[in-house]
């Protein structure tokens, strides 16, 4: 049995493909929606393997070809490869997609792109 997503899934996911831009690079081209699978108890994040998604919250846009590395390196070497420190409270994955979640809660795409861009531009 399919599992369908709930309107909030549905509503998290358009609003990752409005903000349009990698949450990695900054960029604008190919985004897709990547889950995080890690887990954190700081985040209150369950481990969740590849048969199991994340709660929709988890999520974030990165480019295709990042989101391909993402699966081929492991979430470790992925992030800290990108200075992006997996329990950092500001930059880390998880406190990203949390912002991200913010953001989309006050319909705020252009204040989540602006907040990305000046991230992913921070560590360039």
């Amino acid at each position: 049995m399919t599992r369908r997503a709930s309107a909030d899934e549905k509503a998290r996911y358009a609003f990752l493909h409005e903000i349009g831009i990698c949450a990695v690079t900054g960029k604008q081209q190919d985004i897709e929606v990547a889950h995080i699978r890690g887990a954190d108890a700081l985040f209150g994040k369950p481990l969740t393997g590849m048969a199991i998604k994340p709660h929709y919250v988890w999520t974030l846009p990165l480019q295709g070809m990042e989101h391909f590395i993402q699966h081929v390196d492991g979430e470790d070497i992925f992030w800290s490869h990108r200075f992006y420190p997996w329990r950092d409270l500001t930059r880390g994955p998880m406190a990203t997609a949390l912002i991200l979640e913010g953001f989309r809660t006050m319909n705020d795409a252009d204040g989540a792109r602006t907040w990305l861009r000046a991230r992913a531009g921070s560590t360039q």
